[in-house]
């Protein structure tokens, strides 16, 4: 009983820990997004 709750907590908090991560790195590509296309933009705008 405790080995098959110690594993399935485990398991639980490497996948909690995982899907933290991934939110935190779409979560810093969203606001990098958001800063990086007026960029983009200025530098096409001036090209034109």
């Amino acid at each position: 009983m405790a080995d098959n709750f110690v594993r399935v907590y485990g398991s639980f908090d490497v996948n909690y820990y995982v899907m933290m991560v991934y939110n935190f790195s779409s979560m810093l590509r969203c606001i990098g997004g958001i800063l990086v296309v007026p960029a983009l933009f200025e530098k096409f705008l001036k090209k034109m």
